[in-house]
């Protein structure tokens, strides 16, 4: 299935609402940060300059979680 066809299938009320889109937004770009940070420490080696961008993406990695539990948060209670 491709993106368009599989956009199709996506309910209106997912794909109109601005909170939606801004929280996953935000989810995407944090977990994006993750793994880049992991990727560049992987690249620097086991020493003290590898472990530096593990503890990098710990940051960003907590960001995901919180914009995590705010969209389900959202969803399920209607906060906004």
């Amino acid at each position: 299935m491709r993106f368009a066809e599989w956009i199709e299938t996506v309910p209106e009320t997912i794909t109109e609402d601005s909170r939606t889109r801004s929280l996953s937004d935000q989810l995407y770009r944090s977990v994006g940060s993750v793994s880049a940070s992991i990727a560049e420490g992987y690249s620097k080696g086991a020493g003290k300059d590898g472990a530096r961008f593990y503890e990098y993406a710990l940051g960003p990695a907590r960001e995901a979680r919180d914009w995590y539990f705010k969209a389900r948060r959202s969803r399920n209670h209607g906060a906004r």
